[in-house]
C-alpha cells in the first residue's frame, strides 16, 4: 500500500515536471517532498545526483543511481527502519533521460506494526488465561466421573466391595455408558460370586 502511493505521487510529479517547464526543478520538487524523505535526480553520466530535496541530512546515506528500467523496492537502514524507494525514468529539459528517485522512510508504519505487535501480545494474554481456566475446569469435569470409576474398580477389587457408581444425574454420554456398563455389570458378578462362596462352604 505505501508503495503504491508512493507510485501514484512519482507519477503525479513527473506529469507535472513535465507539464510546468517554466516553473523551476527544485521549487516543484520541494512541493513534491514526502514528510519523511526525499527526492534526487541522477544523470547517466554523474554520480553524484543533478537535483536533491531532503528536509534531513541523515535521507541523503541512502544510496541511489542512475538507472533506465523502473523499479520499487523497500530497503532497510542501519536503524532498521523500512524505506520504499521508487526509480523512474523521464525526460529532462534538456532532453535527457535521467532517473527521478523518490524515497521516504517509513515511520509511520514501524510505528503502526509496534503498535499493532503490543495490541496482539496483550489480547493474546487475555485470550491465553481464560483458555487455561476452561481448559483445566473442563478437563475436571471429564476426569471426575473416570477417576471416581476407577476409584470404585479398585476398591471393589482390593476390598470385596460390590459399590455401584451414581449416574443419575450424568449427561448420556460416552463416559455414562461407560460407567452404566460397569454398574449393571456388579449385581451379576456379586451373584455369581455368592453362588460360588457357597458352593466352596458346601
Amino acid at each position: 500500500s505505501e508503495l503504491d502511493q508512493l507510485v501514484a505521487q512519482t507519477n503525479t510529479m513527473i506529469e507535472t515536471l513535465t507539464d510546468y517547464l517554466d516553473i523551476p526543478k527544485g521549487e516543484l520538487l520541494q512541493a513534491f517532498l514526502p514528510a519523511n524523505g526525499m527526492i534526487r535526480v541522477y544523470t547517466e553520466n554523474d554520480s553524484d545526483p543533478l537535483h536533491i530535496v531532503t528536509k534531513l541530512n541523515d535521507y541523503r546515506d541512502l544510496p541511489g543511481q542512475f538507472s533506465e528500467s523502473e523499479s520499487r523496492t523497500i530497503v532497510k537502514n542501519d536503524e532498521d527502519i523500512d524505506i520504499a524507494v521508487i526509480s523512474k525514468p523521464m525526460i529532462w529539459d534538456n532532453g535527457d533521460v535521467v532517473t527521478l528517485q523518490v524515497s521516504e522512510h517509513l515511520l509511520a508504519l514501524k510505528e503502526t506494526m509496534t503498535t499493532l505487535f503490543y495490541v496482539l501480545v496483550i489480547a493474546s494474554v487475555f485470550m491465553i488465561i481464560p483458555t487455561i481456566i476452561a481448559g483445566f475446569v473442563l478437563g475436571r469435569f471429564l476426569l471426575r466421573p473416570i477417576n471416581a470409576l476407577i476409584q470404585t474398580m479398585r476398591e471393589n477389587r482390593h476390598f470385596g466391595k460390590w459399590e455401584k457408581i451414581n449416574i443419575d444425574n450424568r449427561s448420556h454420554d460416552e463416559i455414562y455408558e461407560m460407567a452404566l456398563t460397569f454398574t449393571n455389570m456388579i449385581d451379576p458378578i456379586k451373584d455369581n460370586f455368592e453362588k460360588q462362596e457357597i458352593f466352596v462352604s458346601d
